[in-house]
């Protein structure tokens, strides 16, 4: 009843319409422009003042107005008579009245409804970094040795000696040896260009409609083309686009803005004068358009609820197309402008003339007050605070009213490139600094005219559709609870075959033909065929919560893929993700400095982490792998009911546990024939297993494995748990196939920049990795040619293979063989073939 009142009684209020469109806009900001913002907050912080204290007066003077008489008042009329004053609202609403004051537009009572429809035809926003340096542009002496007293002045100074501080060592000796260099951080007295920018954004017809009420905000956003560019200095036109982003815009309005306050009564007249389109007034106009929009909008918000209820957000975005692309340099220089502009903020704190608490209290003053739109009850007074939250600057803040969040999204395509990153610094003449982390992977320099480089990884995905829903906490301090579900079609990722500036590029992974078109042991490979044109369906799930014990849990379920495995590509992928994705974020969340090495942790401290980190799968129906050459065909393995999924454990130290669990596997040999595409000639190497099962242990900081004698990664194949004989069938052709499979993949490595921190572990003592293969029994059938019987059979019975690769570049191979037999093929007296045994275990008693 009393928010039906407050409805009421904020209806009362007038309403605003506002539509119209603005030309192009075009804003630049830089680093250099941090002082000079301090100093606009300082003057507005002083200038706003008045404007608060007549905000605070007129919210008494309505809540006084509000209120019902005082006992024993009177009302003094024109002819002398003294009457009692009589109240002019019902008792009920003199608490109402002033919760309409916080019921309005943003809790600010001076609207009862707020409508926007704006459009800009286009926005273009440019962004300075550290990089943005104009070498003819220096600071005066006299600004250089100005008096921290005053504040423009002193503080455009601050910047500069901030980023001689925050220079990494390269920069600091150059400045140290006296060079001109041309390095942001090289002296104090280089200051950014205003003409230049690290960053773009630019906008294409942005539209934004709102409606704001006392029920809530509702929001619609269109748009034509998103763009977000990489602009430093020589970075090639095919690299800059870091986000492309296609969606469906309006038609243009003309340029104008047309706004309108009406009274309840005048807005309801208008509306109906808009919608039957006869009306030419202000009002009208700015009323048109609202409901009528011709298209899905790229952006739609729901927010309903207040502080005192259950808030809830509804948000969807719909768009065509999504292209992103990944260059870590700028990240990289996103971190050392972030500590730069630390060090500008940490001098600017030291100003007493700059206070953050001012703006604070005038914040948490606007926004929490007591029904009757007076400010809340005082901190000290504990006797009226109730069950609210703590006091903020002498007013009572009220506890947050819990959030229900629910996301959707819907994308026709996306693409996903990672690219090495396309220069050598992060200033012209400079090297990225290998000692605060930049160890990703820098393009070659003087690549050949109309030569780029190839992706590292470039990812294709179809029809995307997103599902978040977000609720409070169970329990008060607790995790959101978190459910996400994520539906794509998977195109193909392609990978370059190798480092060079021109390599071809090849299908990493795809989606899986139809069974009927398959091949099987006897009939063509089905390398030589791409998929139907459909895709891999994927759904992706994650979870949070209370069932989860609040670590993630991440289930992928995919179509049958088709998955090409060289492995200077994979590795050189994965590294890609360490150096260039994960550690540029980490040392910019960490507000631009070096992260100084972690220590070992202690196994309860490790075992109680490994339980909060996330824990994801992946389940794929069918499944091939193919193992190719340069010239001599590919082996291929196939698979059903295949799954890879990721544990975290503590012992000996915090590591994941990957484990890959597959069901009959069937390897088969395919080699070239003629012009042709390859196919298989009969002969399958790996006879079909029911069951295989290999396990990947991979501690998560190099450091502490290596202070534990513990293998950077361990694979580990043990098949001794299904008892089992693996029976490998060989011809030889099919040895030079093997042969070619390690020399033309398994033993090219990727050409990595040096880790600082591994040079510092011992390198002779380190094991990088280590491969354990545990069998019961092996079987090898040798064939004189694939369309032949075996000749020769070869029994090894539990054999155990250990290799171990050092970080100096040894590797130390340990083979056991407990038994060992050997049989050969031939016809006995009678003519029938059997099998003669060659090499067998010593017998008890001489033969007789």
């Amino acid at each position: 009843a009393a928010s039906a009142a407050a409805a009421a009684a904020s209806a009362r209020l007038p309403s605003l319409t506002l539509r119209g469109a603005l030309p192009v806009i075009r804003v630049h900001a830089g680093t250099c422009m941090l002082g000079e913002a301090l100093d606009l907050i300082d003057h507005v912080a002083a200038a706003s003042e008045p404007l608060v204290v007549l905000y605070r007066e007129v919210r008494a003077r309505w809540a006084s107005a509000s209120a019902p008489p005082a006992a024993g008042a009177v009302t003094r009329h024109a002819d002398g008579r003294a009457s009692p004053c009589a109240s002019r609202r019902a008792p009920e609403d003199s608490v109402t009245a002033g919760k309409a004051l916080d019921a309005g537009v943003g809790g600010l009572g001076l609207l009862h409804l707020a409508r926007v429809r704006l459009q800009l035809h286009g926005i273009e926003v440019s962004i300075g970094l550290a990089d943005c340096v104009d070498d003819d542009q220096q600071l005066d002496d006299s600004d250089a040795e100005a008096e921290p007293g005053e504040p423009s002045r002193s503080r455009g100074s601050w910047f500069a000696r901030g980023a001689r501080a925050a220079a990494p060592p390269a920069a600091a000796s150059a400045a140290a040896a006296g060079g001109s260099g041309s390095s942001a951080c090289a002296g104090p007295r280089r200051v950014f260009g205003a003409g230049h920018a690290s960053l773009a954004l630019r906008l294409s017809a942005l539209e934004v409609a709102a409606e704001a009420g006392a029920g809530g905000v509702t929001m619609s956003a269109h748009l034509s083309k998103l763009e977000l560019l990489d602009c430093r200095r020589g970075v090639p036109a095919d690299a800059c686009c870091l986000v492309a982003l296609d969606a469906q815009a309006l038609p243009p309005l003309p340029l104008g803005l047309v706004a309108a306050i009406l009274s309840p009564g005048n807005l309801e007249a208008a509306e109906r004068r808009a919608a039957s389109g006869s009306s030419s007034s202000a009002a009208g106009v700015a009323l048109d358009g609202f409901e009528r929009l011709a298209c899905a909008p790229l952006l739609s918000m729901q927010l309903r609820g207040n502080d005192s209820e259950a808030r809830r957000a509804d948000v969807a975005v719909a768009a065509r197309a999504v292209h992103l692309q990944w260059n870590p340099g700028i990240v990289a220089l996103g971190s050392y402008t972030l500590l730069e502009a630390s060090q500008v903020l940490a001098e600017a704190a030291a100003d007493r003339h700059f206070e953050w608490s001012d703006m604070q209290s005038v914040t948490v003053d606007m926004q929490h007050t007591d029904g009757t739109g007076l400010p809340a009850t005082p901190a000290g007074d504990a006797s009226d605070r109730g069950a609210g939250g703590p006091a903020v600057g002498g007013v009572l803040k009220p506890p947050a009213a819990p959030l229900h969040l629910k996301f959707s999204a819907n994308v026709e395509q996306v693409t996903l490139a990672f690219n090495a990153e396309p220069l050598r610094g992060p200033w012209a003449g400079q090297e990225w600094d290998i000692t605060a982390g930049e160890t990703f992977e820098v393009a070659p320099d003087n690549l050949p005219a109309g030569v780029t480089m190839p992706h590292i990884i470039l990812l294709s995905v179809d029809d995307v559709r997103l599902a978040l829903t977000q609720d409070p906490p169970p329990e008060p301090g607790g995790k959101p609870e978190l459910s996400l579900v994520i539906r794509a079609s998977l195109d193909n990722m392609l990978c370059p075959e190798d480092q060079r500036p021109a390599a071809a590029t090849f299908v990493m992974a795809r989606a899986l033909p139809p069974p009927e078109s398959v091949g099987t042991a006897a009939g063509n490979d089905c390398s030589s065929r791409g998929s139907d044109g459909n895709g891999a369906q994927a759904v992706v799930t994650l979870d949070q919560g209370v069932a989860t014990g609040g670590a993630l849990e991440v289930l992928v379920d995919i179509d049958p893929v088709y998955f090409e495995l060289r492995i200077a590509p994979l590795l050189r992928a994965i590294e890609f993700i360490e150096r260039s994705i994960r550690k540029p974020l980490v040392r910019l969340a960490n507000g631009g400095r070096p992260l100084p090495p972690a220590p070992v942790p202690d196994p309860a401290s490790a075992a109680a982490s490994a339980r909060r980190r996330p824990r994801w799968k992946i389940m794929v129906p069918t499944a091939v792998l193919s193992m190719p050459t340069a010239a001599d065909g590919h082996i291929e393995f196939r698979c059903v009911d295949a799954s890879v999924g990721s544990t975290s454990i503590g012992d000996p130290t915090l590591m994941d546990l990957i484990k890959v669990d597959v069901s009959r596997v069937v390897g088969v040999a395919v080699h070239p024939r003629g012009r042709g595409p390859p196919r298989q000639l009969g002969l399958t190497i790996v006879e079909e297993q029911a069951r295989f099962e290999l396990t990947l242990r991979k501690p998560l900081s190099n450091a502490a494995a290596a202070s534990l004698g513990v293998p950077f990664q361990e694979l580990i194949i043990d098949l001794t748990k299904f008892g089992s004989t693996i029976h490998l069938g060989l011809s030889p052709a099919d040895f030079g196939l093997l042969l070619a499979v390690w020399l033309d993949n398994f033993s090219v490595n990727p050409v990595l920049p040096k880790d600082p921190a591994r040079a510092k572990l011992a390198q002779r003592d380190t094991t990088q990795l280590k491969v354990v293969v545990r069998m019961p029994q092996a079987v090898l059938w040798l064939h004189d040619a694939a369309e032949s019987r075996a000749i020769l059979q070869l029994r090894l019975d539990a054999p155990n293979i250990d290799v171990d690769k050092r970080l100096d570049g040894r590797t130390f191979v340990r083979i056991a063989l407990p038994g060992i037999s050997c049989f050969v093929s031939g016809e006995a007296a009678t003519g029938a073939s059997r099998w003669f045994q060659m090499i067998g275990p010593p017998l008890e008693t001489p033969a007789a």
